[in-house]
C-alpha cells in the first residue's frame, strides 16, 4: 500500500534541511567563515523562507575563498 505525503512529512523535511544547512554553515572549512555564516544562520535560519533555503544552499555550495572575498569586501559579489 503506498502512503501519501502528509503535512507532518514535509515539516520533518523541512527540519532534516535546515539541520542540513546549519551543519554545512558550521562547517565550511575556513574559521572565519564558519563565524560569518555559521554566525548567520544561527540567526536567521528559522525565519527563512523556501525561496530563501534554495539562495542560503547555493550560497553554501561556493568555493570558500570566493564566498570569503565577497564577505569581506574584497571582492564584489555578482549582480
Amino acid at each position: 500500500m503506498t502512503s501519501f505525503p502528509s503535512a507532518g512529512d514535509a515539516a520533518t523535511a523541512d527540519e532534516v534541511r535546515r539541520k542540513r544547512i546549519r551543519i554545512r554553515a558550521w562547517r565550511r572549512g575556513m574559521r572565519e567563515l564558519d563565524i560569518l555564516v555559521g554566525g548567520f544562520v544561527d540567526a536567521r535560519l528559522d525565519t527563512l523562507a523556501s525561496v530563501e533555503l534554495d539562495e542560503l544552499e547555493a550560497l553554501l555550495d561556493l568555493p570558500d575563498a570566493e564566498l570569503l572575498g565577497w564577505l569581506a569586501g574584497v571582492t564584489p559579489p555578482p549582480p
